[in-house]
C-alpha cells in the first residue's frame, strides 16, 4: 500500500484498529527544531511524520508508547480526546541543546483528527510552489528525482518521452508533459514558480528563456550552461529589445561551480538553489 501523506497513514491506522497517539507541537518558545502545528503519529511499533527529530522526537515517541502500554484504550478512542501534555526544555537535561522549549499535546486518533490533517494538507498543497522543468536528459532526470523529496509541484516538459530509461521512477509530485509547444506553458501559476531549462537544443533553450524573461511572475529563471552561453544569449536578447533589468533575472550557470560534472552532483546543487529561492 503506497501512501504519501500523514492523513493517509492516519486513515489507514483507523481502519486497522491499531492503537495510535497523535503528537502535535502546540507551543514553542525560543530556538527549537520544529514549528507550532508539526504533527506525528505514534503506534507501538511505528511512527509517521516528524516534530523536528533528535532527542526531542525520540523522547516524545517513547513517552507516547509508554502511555499506550499503560492506557491502551487511549489509542483506540473514537472521539477526540487530549490525553496528555509533554513539556520539554531543550538544553537542560536534554541532549538536544537548541536552547528553547516546546510543549507537545498528545491526542487519541479519531476521524476528526484525520479531517484536520486533510484540511491542513490541502491548504499547504494549494500554496505549493511550482517548478517548470524543460528537458528530460540525464541532468533533468536527476533533478526531478531529487525534487521528489521537496513539497513542490513539478511540471516536466519535453518533445520526446523515450529519453527516459524504462526503470525510471517518476516522483508522485511530478507531472510529465510531452508537447511541441512548450512555450505555451510558461506563465503565471499564482504561487511561487521557478523555471529550469536544460533541453537538448540551444535554440529551444533560447526561445524558452526569452519567453520566461518576459514573464514577470516567475521567481527564478535558471538554465544549464556556462558563463559564455549566458553572454551569448543575453547579447541576443538585448538586440531583440529586452532590457538589462529583464536579462539580469537569468541565472546561468545554476548552482556552485565544481569540477565534478556528474548529473547527481549538478542536480544536488540545483535543488539546493531552488529550496533557498522558494522556501
Amino acid at each position: 500500500m503506497v501512501m504519501h501523506s500523514l492523513s493517509e497513514y492516519a486513515g489507514h491506522i483507523l481502519k486497522t484498529d491499531e492503537s495510535c497517539l497523535v503528537i502535535i507541537v502546540e507551543n514553542v518558545k525560543g530556538s527549537a527544531p520544529c514549528e507550532v502545528g508539526a504533527t506525528m503519529l505514534v503506534t507501538a511499533s511505528r511512527s509517521y511524520g516528524t516534530i523536528g527529530g533528535g532527542s526531542l522526537e525520540w523522547d516524545a515517541i517513547q513517552f507516547a508508547r509508554n502511555q499506550l502500554k499503560l492506557f491502551p484504550f487511549l489509542g483506540n478512542s473514537r472521539f477526540s480526546m487530549k490525553t496528555n501534555t509533554y513539556n520539554v526544555v531543550l538544553g537542560k537535561g536534554n541532549i538536544q541543546c537548541c536552547g528553547g522549549s516546546v510543549q507537545l499535546g498528545l491526542y487519541s486518533l479519531d476521524e476528526s483528527v484525520v479531517k484536520k490533517l486533510e484540511e491542513a494538507e490541502q491548504k499547504t498543497n494549494g500554496n505549493m510552489p511550482y517548478i517548470l522543468l524543460f528537458g528530460m536528459g540525464h541532468i533533468g532526470q536527476a533533478v526531478v528525482s531529487m525534487l521528489g523529496f521537496l513539497p513542490v509541484k513539478v511540471l516536466w516538459f519535453d518533445q520526446i518521452a523515450s529519453k527516459l530509461p524504462k526503470n525510471y521512477i517518476l516522483p508522485s509530485n511530478c507531472e510529465m508533459i510531452i508537447t511541441d509547444d512548450q512555450e505555451a506553458y510558461i506563465g503565471s501559476y499564482h504561487t511561487k514558480t521557478a523555471l529550469l531549462v536544460m533541453t537538448h537544443s540551444h535554440q529551444l533553450d533560447s526561445l524558452l528563456i526569452e519567453k520566461a524573461l518576459l514573464t514577470p511572475d516567475l521567481d527564478f529563471i535558471g538554465m544549464i550552461g556556462s558563463d559564455y552561453k549566458r553572454r551569448r544569449f543575453v547579447d541576443a536578447y538585448l538586440k531583440n529589445g529586452l532590457n538589462i533589468e529583464q536579462t539580469n533575472r537569468l541565472v546561468c550557470p545554476i548552482g556552485q561551480k565544481t569540477v565534478d560534472k556528474r548529473p547527481a552532483i549538478i542536480a544536488a546543487q540545483i535543488t539546493g538553489t531552488l529550496a533557498c529561492c522558494l522556501f
